[in-house]
C-alpha cells in the first residue's frame, strides 16, 4: 500500500479546495473512483496499482476522518 496513494485518493474523493467531492459524480464509490485516479496516474506516466481491500480500507478510514473534521469546523 501507498501512502501518498491513500491520501491524494482521500483527499479528492472527500473534495478539496474547489474540486467537488468525487469529482463531481456523487455516484462514484471509494473502488471506482481509486480506479479512476489509478488509470489517471498510469496514463500520465505514474506507477499506481489499482488498489487492494487493504488499500480502499485505509482510503475509507481517511475519508471518514476528513469528514469528522470538516462536521468539527461547521
Amino acid at each position: 500500500m501507498q501512502k501518498v496513494q491513500v491520501t491524494l485518493t482521500a483527499h479528492a474523493y472527500f473534495g478539496v479546495r474547489g474540486v467537488p467531492p468525487k469529482g463531481g459524480n456523487p455516484n462514484l464509490s471509494i473502488e471506482g473512483f481509486s480506479d479512476a485516479l489509478v488509470y489517471m496516474v498510469k496514463n500520465s506516466g505514474g506507477n499506481w496499482k489499482s488498489p487492494d481491500a487493504k488499500t480502499i480500507a485505509a482510503i475509507n478510514k481517511d475519508v471518514e476522518a476528513r469528514r469528522a473534521g470538516a462536521n468539527k469546523k461547521q
